[in-house]
This record gives C-alpha cells, structure tokens and sequence, in this order.
C-alpha cells in the first residue's frame, strides 16, 4: 500500500513494507518485500508442510490459500494489521524487545516499530521503504472545444481528406446501425440508446434535450458563441442526455477568409468525437453543383487554399453532403429539416427514402402565409420549365405534411430570420448574422410533449 504524508510541502511515500524474520534455530534473517501481498505464518512445523524451515513464513497473492496457520499479517492503507489464530498466543514485543502485550484469536494493529514473537521463538519486525518527492504540480484542465477550434482549419491536404473520409464512414455506419434502432460510438461500434437513423431521417428519442442551430453561413464567431454558451461539449463529456443538431447551409458568405473551412471541420470535428450526440443535417447551399447558386464561395476558397488537391477536397465534401440526412423526427412531436414541406411526401417512408423532387424541396422550399397548398418559389429562382422545382407552402400543405410524417410542430432554417408561422405550428430559425439578421438558437425538451412551436425556448445573441 502507499501512504502519502505531506511534510514542508513534499509527499512522503510508503512505497514498500519489509517483513524481517530472525530464526533462532538457524540464525538466518529474511527480508520478504511486500507489495499488495498477504503474508501467513505456518501453524506447524515446515516439515509438516514439505518445507524447508527458512520458509515457513510465506507470501501469497491475493488468492493463495494456506489451510492452517499461526496467524495472518495484512497491511492496508499503510496500516499493519496482526490477525492470531494459534492456541498458544502471540506475543507483541516492543523494539527493544520487552513484552508489550499477548494476544490470542483477535486481530490488533501494529506500529511499525513493534516486533512479533511466535511460540518457537521466530521474532518479525518491519520496516518501511520510504520516497519522498515534490507534489504534483496542478495541471490546467484541457478545454476540449480550443483544441477542436485550434485545430479547425490547419489541417493540410492530406489530413482533411482522411478526416472526410472518416466522418463519411461514419455516416453510413450510423445508417447500418440505425437498421437495428442503434446508434454507434466515436470508435464506430453499435450502441443502444440515444440517436439512430433510419436512411435519410435521424430519430431523437423521448429523453434529454436538443440544442437546434439554423444556418451558420462561414458564421465562425455565431458557431463559437452557440457552442460555448451552452456548455455542449463539457456537458456531453459529462454524460448527459444532450444533442445539437445543425440545420444545414454551413458553406458560402463567410465574412473574412478561411471561416469557411473553420466552421465545417468544427462542425464535423464534433460529429466524430460525439456521434451520438451530433446531428448534422444538409442545407441547399451545402449540396449545391458548383456554379447552380449565387453567391457560392465555398469551392473558390478550397481551390485557392489546396491547391491541385482541391478538386479532390471538395468531391469528398460533395458526397459527404450528399450522404448526409435531411430531416430529424422528434418522438415528442418536432419535426426538423432544413427547408420544408415538400408536396411529394405521403408517409414518413418518402422521407427516410427520399426521391431526388422530396430532396429538393425539404432543401429549398419555404413558408408563405398568402399561399394555399404549393406554389412555384420564383423567388429562389425556379422556373415551370426548370428539372427541378421548389414550392413555397401554406398552412394547409404543412399540416398535411405533419400529419403524413406523424409530428406535430415543424422548425426549420434555410431564411435569414427567427419566426413562427401558422399559428405556432412553424418556427423559422436563423443562427448567422450575415446581412446583420435576428438571431438565435433553439433548446428542445425531448421529454416534454411539443404541440406549439411557442414551447421551444429561443435563445437570441
């Protein structure tokens, strides 16, 4: 055992306790170190036990077992204990070797100077191999979420494309584990409880709390400030029930160079250290063809900062993005994606499996009280003869909409705004402040059943 004292301001350590035996017959003297052992003292003779007379004093691990024994010494906390068990008695001598006390069948603590008489006059006394050193000196708890920040966007070439790849796979072992209702760990391995997903939809269950982002935009400072305001790593670290789901659009309108890929490796730093507790949904701006929106700088800043390798780093983001879900399914009623109802879903199925038109509209379709059902989203420059088309959508298409997905309320990003609609059954929620917009990020209880979108606090910054 190791017993720490502290004296002027250093530690001394009972590293070692040494049995010393002196046989009178033989006049030999041993010294047997202890380390975590129990030592027993032999009751008969070490003929009797096919010994030799030098050792019938023996150590034994924490398992050995002799039948029959004198008595038991045992040391604990740095503490000498002396366990009798003869017939005859024990004597306890002092270091000068005058009689102490006697003791028989009892079990009584030793100061180290004490010395032990058996009946054929074997004398133990001990002795205490001492080290003594400096304190430890105190070091600073590590903040995960700087080293996750001071690493985001210095990763060379070649890392990033390893760590693309990463999340990638985890991506879509998260989809084999979520055919079993699992989720996996940051080692990859099935884990039940918490998150799963089931194709393109993430399942959160009925426990805990989600913290939702809206669009980010290259927002580096608007992600920081989510991040460290709500504690989400030390929390997680900590064990609890929490998750954070980021809405999409993470690409494009940074406001200074090189936050796009601050922002993106931060968020997927997360995603792979705690798989289970992040989700990352795909926004319109993430998945875009280079060239198909404006204004789009993400592919200029990879091709500008890699290189010849950027072309490669941003095929791995585009099958990343493309890989990634598209809407999150509360068990308490929410409903979350990035865009919104899409006219093409009639069950939870078109939305776990989801045809290229479900995709584009949960992407890219918006809210609009004047409308009924579905009409042509102009704004966002979609025309009747364009291959793909989004919609804006009334009320009357969004509760048909919650009603074939089971849910009850819907938040969504994809505006520059924080607003509920439709009488509380949609919340617009935006988290960059590019163009100096309102915003603010989201705390759902999961455990609380959600039938107004007015439930869900709103934390504006």
């Amino acid at each position: 055992m190791v017993q720490e004292t502290t004296k002027e301001g250093m530690k001394q350590h009972v590293e070692h306790l040494m049995l010393k035996t002196e046989h009178p017959v033989h006049g030999r003297k041993t010294n047997f170190l202890y380390e975590g052992m129990s030592v027993t003292i032999g009751r008969y003779t070490p003929e009797e036990l096919g010994k030799k007379p030098r050792e019938h004093i023996q150590i034994n691990d924490p398992e050995g077992v002799v039948s029959r024994n004198h008595g038991e010494i045992s040391f604990e906390n740095g503490r000498i204990f002396y366990k009798d068990h003869s017939t005859n008695g024990t004597e306890i001598l002092d270091s000068k070797g005058n009689l102490i006390r006697k003791v028989q069948n009892e079990e009584v603590e030793l100061h180290p100077s004490n010395q032990i008489k058996l009946p054929n006059g074997t004398i133990l006394s001990f002795a205490m191999e001492i080290r003594v050193t400096e304190p430890a000196k105190v070091q600073p708890k590590k903040n995960e979420l700087e080293e996750i920040v001071k690493t985001a966007g210095s990763r060379n070439a070649e890392v990033l494309k390893t760590f693309i790849e990463h999340v990638s796979e985890l991506i879509e072992k998260e989809k084999e584990a979520g055919r079993l209702r699992m989720g996996v760990d940051s080692k990859l391995k099935n884990i039940q409880g918490g998150m799963w997903v089931e194709g393109s939809l993430v399942h959160l269950p009925r426990e805990g709390n989600a913290i939702l982002v809206g669009d980010i935009h290259s927002r580096f400072n608007c992600l920081e400030h989510i991040l460290k305001e709500t504690n989400f790593v030390d929390r997680v670290r900590n064990g609890e029930k929490l998750y954070i789901v980021f809405m999409g659009d993470f690409v494009d309108r940074p406001a200074k160079e090189g936050e796009v890929m601050k922002v993106l490796e931060t968020v997927l730093a997360l995603k792979s250290k705690f798989p289970n507790n992040v989700v990352i949904l795909a926004g319109n701006h993430d998945v875009a063809k280079e060239g198909s929106i404006a204004p789009q700088e993400f592919p200029n800043e990879v091709k500008i900062k890699y290189g010849k390798d950027g072309e490669v780093i941003m095929e791995k983001y585009r099958k990343l993005f493309e890989s990634m879900p598209i809407a999150v399914k509360m068990e308490n009623g929410v409903f979350v994606t990035h865009g919104g109802a899409a006219s093409s879903v009639r069950s939870l199925a078109d939305v776990t499996h989801p045809s290229k038109e479900t995709k584009v509209q949960m992407l890219w379709n918006d809210p609009n009280s004047y409308t009924t059902g579905y009409s042509l989203n102009k704004q966002r420059g979609f025309s009747e003869f364009g291959e793909d088309k989004a919609f804006v959508f009334g009320a009357d298409a969004l509760n048909e909409f919650l009603n074939s997905v089971g849910s009850k309320v819907m938040v969504r990003a994809h505006e520059q705004d924080v607003r509920h609609d439709f009488n509380n059954k949609c919340l617009t929620l935006n988290s960059t402040d590019y163009k100096n917009s309102r915003k603010a990020y989201a705390v759902v209880n999961l455990s609380e059943e959600i039938t107004s979108t007015s439930q869900i606090q709103l934390h504006y910054f």
